[in-house]
């Protein structure tokens, strides 16, 4: 397998969800849903790890639902190894993050 890329693009929602992972979140799609407006996270990963070749662990967690509910959804991360040795990793949150603010939370596919 060879290195993660940073995908080049900053203002895309799969460079913010990147951004996040790096910063050692844990996310599923109700986050994603809540910023952006998309429950596409799972497209997300999947470009992640398929286009750019990130090495992201995925486990399912339950949720409590707005009416009570008990659901299951899955919850994604990268290792604190993977991204501690991500070159370049606090100029590209910095670079998305700003990206994010400048255009108001909304980002490009």
């Amino acid at each position: 397998m060879s290195a993660p890329i940073l995908p080049p693009k900053h203002t895309t929602i799969c460079s913010y969800v990147l951004a996040r992972l790096l910063t050692g979140q844990r996310i599923k799609w109700t986050d994603l849903n809540h910023s952006h407006g998309s429950g596409r996270l799972a497209a997300q990963i999947n470009s992640l790890k398929s286009k750019w070749e990130w090495p992201i662990n995925s486990g399912d967690i339950s949720v409590i639902t707005i009416d009570g509910r008990t659901a299951i959804v899955a919850e994604y991360w990268l290792s604190s190894g993977t991204i501690a040795a991500t070159p370049h990793r606090a100029a590209f949150v910095a670079s998305v993050m700003a990206a994010h603010a400048a255009r108001g939370g909304k980002h490009e596919g």
